[in-house]
């Protein structure tokens, strides 16, 4: 069964692509890698740090009892296909996004390193993507949402 076949991930494939820097292929590989969004009910679970090193999102610590404290990395069992797809899909939304591009700017201004800056954005991604779903509605900017409640 493909994804144009099903109606329900037609839908899904229709509301992730609604959100800025979700394209056809990383919405096709999100409804997969989520089972079309049964596998995990919402994104702090999927993003959570037992499955986060799925999606190459969460940071773990390097260290050897006390004596030895080294940087914290992404773990090295995700799925490089979606990690990729998700730093493209933020690079993405760092252009063309308002909201996203001055999160960037202002983590970048406090002097946070670049690729921790991106990981959250691909965080704030996946929590768009759950966020769509969940609702069953179209991605809706903040600035439009506040004007119109």
């Amino acid at each position: 069964m493909t994804i144009q076949e099903d109606e329900k991930m037609k839908k899904h494939l229709q509301l992730l692509r609604s959100v800025p820097g979700i394209g056809l292929i990383t919405a096709a590989a999100l409804i997969l890698a989520t089972n079309n969004f049964t596998a995990f009910t919402d994104s702090r679970k999927f993003v959570a740090r037992r499955t986060a090193s799925y999606c190459g999102t969460a940071p773990f610590e390097h260290q050897s009892s006390t004596s030895y404290q080294g940087k914290t990395r992404i773990s090295q069992y995700a799925n490089k296909r979606i990690k990729a797809l998700l730093t493209n899909g933020a690079n993405s939304a760092i252009q063309h996004d308002q909201e996203i591009r001055a999160y960037y700017q202002r983590k970048i201004e406090e002097g946070k390193p670049k690729m921790v800056v991106i990981n959250a954005v691909r965080v704030k991604l996946i929590n768009r993507a759950f966020a769509t779903v969940k609702r069953g509605t179209d991605f809706v900017k903040l600035k439009h949402y506040r004007q119109v409640a």
